[in-house]
């Protein structure tokens, strides 16, 4: 399977456009796509790996809840790629009409349905007939088909263009480790991607972390190992979160912000003080320029958050929260 056979689907919060009637919450774009060199790198070209290096059906539809799926239910992002920047400069690249694309305002129903895990069964009520019904696997699988159908249709006019200059995957690396979420490490299989995975029941929702975050760091999956929505309790925690070397990037260490429920993870964790109730007003003023659908003006551009260290001296920062926090318990 190639990657010209494969589209990858991201959802997102809705923005509006006048070139649309509805607003916009989906994007399909070709696998190759994902190579393009507007896109964060290496991060775009291993999500292409994602797609491409697992058995996929020709004219295939992944959602990124799939990949969320086959990548231990999002535990395994952190050292695959930042998905979620990733798909915000795909709307960027794609309303700047720099590659082909189809952007849809999916439905209410089949856009939750896409967002779950497949093999999520969730049970919906119906508003308009007052009644209730199983909404599962085949029903996802139905609103992919029907959304590869509008696909089909497009092809049969011309390929997708993925758009020019496209960079080379980092096909160097050793083959992608895939697991399922809930299946657990096959018997004699190396420890890869596996040895970062948390080890926690499989009725356990899996968290993933994000990095920069304005807001909890937590990201947790719609529906057991859908699409992870990032959880958006009351900030009241504060802490370092190390993020280890992984395809050639040096190890980072960062300034992180939790909820109650999600701060156990932060090292040196303690109540907020008031830099850093201006360093996450910060953040979430420049998270707001980056939506998807939105711009910055030249005159003021996106300023991305920054680690706090990298290489040795993330760890050397860890090592110094690590003992402060040993002199402060309870903080």
């Amino acid at each position: 399977m190639t990657g010209t056979d494969v589209y990858l689907l991201a959802a997102f919060e809705p923005y509006t456009d006048p070139r649309h009637p509805v607003p916009i919450n989906t994007l399909i774009v070709h696998a190759a796509t994902l190579l393009h060199p507007e896109l964060p790198q290496p991060d775009g070209g291993m999500m292409y790996r994602c797609l491409t290096e697992r058995p996929r059906r020709a004219g295939e539809i992944v959602p990124v809840s799939t990949l969320t799926f086959e990548l231990d239910g999002g535990r395994l992002w952190p050292l695959v790629a930042d998905w979620e920047r990733v798909v915000a400069s795909l709307v960027g690249v794609s309303r700047a009409g720099h590659c082909d694309s189809m952007s849809l305002g999916v439905p209410d129903l089949p856009s939750y349905l896409i967002a779950m895990g497949p093999t999520t069964v969730s049970t919906i009520y119906d508003q308009a007939t007052g009644t209730m019904s199983q909404q599962g696997p085949s029903e996802r699988q139905a609103a992919l088909d029907d959304l590869a159908a509008h696909v089909a249709r497009f092809v049969a006019s011309g390929p997708f263009w993925p758009g020019d200059n496209l960079v080379v995957p980092p096909v160097d690396r050793e083959p992608l480790q895939f697991r399922p979420c809930g299946t657990g490490p096959s018997s004699g299989q190396k420890p890869t991607l596996e040895h970062m995975s948390d080890e926690r029941s499989n009725d356990e929702p899996p968290v993933s972390k994000g990095i920069g975050v304005a807001g909890c760091y937590a990201y947790v999956p719609l529906g057991p190992y859908g699409q992870p929505r990032q959880c958006h309790a009351p900030v009241a925690w504060t802490g370092v979160l190390l993020r280890l070397k992984v395809r050639g990037r040096p190890a980072q260490a960062w300034q992180a912000f939790a909820c109650g429920e999600h701060h156990d993870d932060l090292i040196a964790r303690r109540r907020l003080l008031p830099r850093d109730w201006e360093r996450l007003a910060d953040w979430r003023e420049q998270a707001d320029r980056w939506r998807p659908g939105r711009t910055s003006p030249a005159s003021d551009p996106y300023r991305p958050p920054r680690p706090l260290a990298e290489g040795d001296a993330a760890y050397e920062l860890v090592d110094r929260a690590q003992e402060w926090a040993q002199g402060h318990p309870g903080k």
